[in-house]
Order: C-alpha cells, then sequence, then structure tokens
C-alpha cells in the first residue's frame, strides 16, 4: 500500500521547506507532507505515493500530472481568495487552519499516546476575577504546550481583547450542530490566536451557546480535544451550563478563585456543600482553589492583555497549574 502524503509544490525552496517543516513537526495534517520545487520532481514520486493533498504555488498544470485527491492553490492575493485558494504569506499555522477549513469534512485524530488536559475555571460568585484568571492561565499554559481557550459566557466582555476574524465560538457551534466530527475540520478553523494561545472568539449572539444543552457542549469540547493538537483547553465555565458539574467532571483540574465579598463566599459555600451532599467525589477531589491578590489595577477596568499579565493573576496562574 502506498503511504498516503501531502505535496507542497513552490518555486521557493525556502518557502517550501519551512512549511513542510512545520506541518510535521506539529502533526498539523494527518500525512506526511513532502517538499518539491519543480513539477518533474513531483511527477518522478507519483508511483511511490499517494497523493491526497497538494498545495502548490504557481500554475496549475501538476495537477493534471499527479491527479491528487484535493488541490489548493497558494496564492499571492489576499483580496479576492477563491475556493480553492490559501494566501501564501501568513502564517503557517493560520495556512493550515485555511487549508483544513477548504477541506470538508477533513478530520485529524490525536495519537493514542497524546491527551488534552481540561482547565474549568468555574465559580458560582461573580466578584472573583474569574475571566481575567482563565486568560492568565490560557498564556501560562500556552508555555508548556499548544493551548485553546473558550469563554461560555453569554456576555463575555472580551471583544477588544478576542476579537477574532475566523468566526469564534459562534461559527465552531453552527459546524458541529450540522457535522459533528465529520466537521472537526471547519470547527478547528474557527480559532484565531493571542498571547500565545489559540482561542475562539467568544458567541456574537447570546443564543449561540444558550441553545446548546450541557451534554453537547461537553461533547463540543471532545471533539475538539479529540482533534484538535492541543496539549490544555482553558474553558472559562459560564452561566450557560444549567449543570454546570457535566462540564466538571469531564475536566482535569477544576480552578474555582476564591470570591471577594461575602455573599459570593456564601454562594461559593453552598455549591460546595451541594458536591458533598449529591456524591459528587470526584469532582470534590478536582477542585482547586485559588486566591487571586487584590489589585486595584484588575477592579472596574476592561481586560487587556496587560492586565490579564499582571503579577497577581500571572502568580495566581502558575500555582493553578503547578498545584
Amino acid at each position: 500500500m502506498k503511504e498516503k502524503v501531502c505535496c507542497i509544490l513552490d518555486p521557493d525552496e525556502n518557502y517550501a521547506v519551512r512549511l513542510t517543516d512545520y506541518i510535521n513537526e506539529r502533526g498539523a495534517l494527518p500525512y506526511q507532507a513532502l517538499a518539491f520545487t519543480s513539477t518533474k520532481a513531483l511527477e518522478d514520486c507519483r508511483d511511490k505515493y499517494e497523493i491526497k493533498l497538494l498545495l502548490a504555488g504557481g500554475g496549475d498544470e501538476a495537477v493534471d500530472i499527479v491527479s491528487p485527491e484535493a488541490y489548493i492553490r497558494l496564492v499571492e492575493d489576499s483580496e479576492n481568495i477563491e475556493a480553492n485558494e490559501v494566501y501564501r504569506y501568513q502564517s503557517a499555522d493560520r495556512i493550515i487552519k485555511d487549508v483544513i477549513s477548504h477541506i470538508s469534512g477533513f478530520s485529524r485524530k490525536r495519537g493514542d499516546n497524546r491527551t488534552t488536559k481540561i482547565l474549568s475555571v468555574y465559580s458560582p460568585a461573580t466578584k472573583c476575577f474569574k475571566t481575567t484568571l482563565s486568560l492568565g492561565i490560557a498564556a501560562e499554559a500556552a508555555r508548556i504546550g499548544r493551548t485553546l481557550f473558550i469563554s461560555f459566557e453569554q456576555f463575555a466582555g472580551l471583544g477588544n481583547l478576542l476579537s477574532g476574524t475566523r468566526g469564534g465560538l459562534s461559527d465552531a457551534l453552527y459546524y458541529y450542530k450540522i457535522g459533528k466530527e465529520a466537521a472537526s475540520g471547519k470547527i478547528l478553523s474557527c480559532t484565531d490566536s493571542v498571547m500565545g494561545f489559540d482561542f475562539l472568539a467568544p458567541a456574537v449572539c447570546a443564543d449561540d451557546i444558550a441553545e446548546q444543552n450541557d451534554d453537547e457542549t461537553v461533547d463540543f469540547i471532545y471533539t475538539l480535544a479529540e482533534y484538535g493538537d492541543y496539549a490544555y483547553i482553558v474553558a472559562d465555565a459560564g452561566c450557560i451550563f444549567n449543570r454546570p458539574w457535566k462540564l466538571l467532571e469531564v475536566s482535569g483540574k477544576i480552578i474555582m478563585p476564591e470570591p471577594l465579598d461575602h455573599m459570593g463566599r456564601k454562594k461559593a459555600s453552598e455549591f460546595e456543600n451541594y458536591i458533598l451532599l449529591s456524591g459528587k467525589n470526584e469532582i470534590e477531589r478536582k477542585i482547586f482553589k485559588i486566591n487571586v491578590s487584590y489589585d486595584e489595577t484588575l477592579a472596574g477596568y476592561q481586560i487587556t492583555a496587560e492586565t490579564a499579565r499582571s503579577f497577581a493573576i500571572i502568580n495566581a496562574a502558575r500555582r493553578c497549574l503547578d498545584g
């Protein structure tokens, strides 16, 4: 049986080699990538490999010669992108996301020896810097391994920081609803990057996430974990969960920032009592309480990259990952 490969054909040898190395080092596609600078060289390997995907800069003559299963043209014009084209002068990560987006039904499973750790940041209280801490944890986790951040708040208030251009959570949930695992490529193509980690921009319409039931939302996260190349998924668990313990049960660690006010502490206490009385011992064992030192620069201000990287937040985030 022939080995299935992705061929990158481009007259710029440095470009072809660098993109090939990125794909192979990150395992970004389900096939080994090979670099070519001429159609003749590509033709010579046609009998040895099964060419599942061809990414080519320049003309289309190679398509007729090697007959790849899928073909995407690498183009220089970023304004008039057609259905089978990807803009070549962008980061390798964005190129791969665009490639995956173009190939409907494309999916890539993680290897059996790799796992994604789900970190859920949750509190029944509000005044505890939960979302800011979530971002800080994502930034610190990204220093260890590739990380995805998702806010499940109906009104996240993060448009100034997480203003993605790739569809975000709303589009990702849409693709999930219509295609489930078969649409994993489309789902993953909705991510953007900031502060060193990937993110799904918060939902543009509250109903986009409110209409999901808890089991669907958990399965959606499982899909991202199964098909994405992530070491960590950091979930800012919002109020959309009728039963937040559905998410907490599948989390590797549950991070609960201590509330700053009396009513918040009462709510947190009642939640913990419920967990104990309902016999959800597995959740109780995974809870990691963290006290974020009060910092007046965090209170009453919009969340920015600077506030998410403040000393109080980063110090707490490191303790969450180490604890």
